[in-house]
């Protein structure tokens, strides 16, 4: 059967039908980040007193505001973080991200390297305890990231995963699906409008031209080596703050309390974004940098025990400027004592943070196949 239309949407997801036809589809070798994830029945309840115990005194219940089962819980460590995510089935969807360039979790199949890592994880393990896997349900991706040359032409448009994925942290893709829908939405407009074809297809040069700025800078100033610093309570805590503030100051905040139209302009998107990128990726590349000198140093994660972020709260009005407050004083607190660092040698730990398994490299880069890295 034939089928003849003005326009053709493609939502077909990671499978971007659209994209792979015409060979635009371009894996995003800079990231190269991998998932498994799976359902699980029997975990353990993070607000029962199994996690929490039975003192109401104790700060880890009072400093609680809101049910932890009602939300997304991140595990994060080096090269890689961990979601529990309750279902309303009752089951918990329980998932694993990792950077390929620092981490390998072990195992045979993906439910072998899901549950082996989730017990290499002593917080992860105490949850998973009588946990049992959904059988079968374990799924992989070998490979997340890609990006598209183009996401609209005459006659189509892209939406949603079809026009690209970055990284599922920070949960981009929903906000990715917004602005590229709401495109889709605005061509087809634009279209049946009948305009002069060349002037038309100048529009559809110039939203591709600017879509790929969105998607690649979002990458350059929020993903790009990100996973060296999950796994240490100072820089990482610092990143959160920093990247929540500006995302409410870029994007959450134009479209709820401007205008709904702002949806149609993504971060980066406009001319000059080049210039945003570059402020913004500035402190992404301090952290990393921090981290790593600190993991070498054998210090990587020396404030974790005991420590809880503060977040100022979600706020569309002056609590986010409180929250970009304490993240640059973060910030600015890291880089003193990274620079104190250089003067006076710190003492390694003598109970580092455990390190996952890192991946072989190839004998062309170790000499010796076999070689790990930590």
């Amino acid at each position: 059967m034939e089928v003849r239309t003005p326009w053709v949407v493609d939502a077909t997801g990671r499978a971007a039908l659209i994209a792979r036809k015409k060979k635009m589809l371009r894996p995003l070798q800079e990231h190269p980040t991998a998932a498994i994830w799976a359902r699980f029945t029997g975990v353990k309840d993070l607000d029962g007193p199994e996690v929490t115990g039975r003192d109401l005194s104790d700060p880890f219940v009072r400093s609680v505001i809101a049910s932890r089962r009602l939300a997304t819980n991140h595990f994060t460590g080096y090269g890689y973080w961990i979601w529990f995510i309750p279902l309303k089935s009752g089951h918990t969807s329980v998932g694993l991200v990792w950077d390929k360039r620092m981490v390998d979790p072990p195992g045979s199949s993906p439910e072998e390297r899901l549950v082996r890592f989730l017990n290499e994880n002593s917080l992860t393990r105490e949850l998973m305890e009588r946990a049992e896997i959904e059988p079968g349900d374990a799924r992989m991706y070998a490979s997340l990231p890609y990006l598209v040359d183009r996401v609209a032409g005459r006659g189509w448009s892209l939406a949603g995963d079809a026009a690209g994925f970055l990284d599922p942290f920070y949960s981009p893709g929903l906000d990715q699906m917004a602005f590229s829908a709401s495109w889709s939405v605005e061509m087809i407009r634009r279209g049946l409008l009948r305009p002069e074809p060349a002037a038309f297809q100048a529009q559809i040069d110039d939203h591709n031209r600017r879509y790929r700025s969105y998607m690649r800078c979002l990458f350059e100033s929020l993903y790009l080596d990100k996973y060296a610093l999950m796994g240490d309570y100072d820089t990482m805590t610092t990143s959160m703050l920093i990247d929540t503030a500006l995302y409410y100051l870029f994007v959450a905040i134009p479209v709820y309390r401007w205008s709904a139209t702002r949806v149609l302009v993504p971060p980066f998107y406009q001319d000059y974004a080049e210039v945003g990128n570059r402020l913004i990726s500035f402190y992404r590349r301090r952290l990393v940098s921090i981290a790593k000198r600190k993991k070498a140093l054998g210090i990587y994660g020396n404030h974790n025990a005991g420590k809880r972020p503060r977040f100022v709260g979600f706020s569309l009005r002056s609590g986010v400027y409180v929250m970009l407050a304490h993240g640059l004083l973060r910030w600015l607190n890291a880089e003193a004592a990274n620079a104190m660092s250089y003067l006076v040698v710190p003492k390694p730990m003598a109970a580092r943070m455990p390190i996952p398994p890192a991946p072989l490299r190839r004998e062309s880069d170790a000499g010796v196949l076999g070689l790990r890295f930590d």
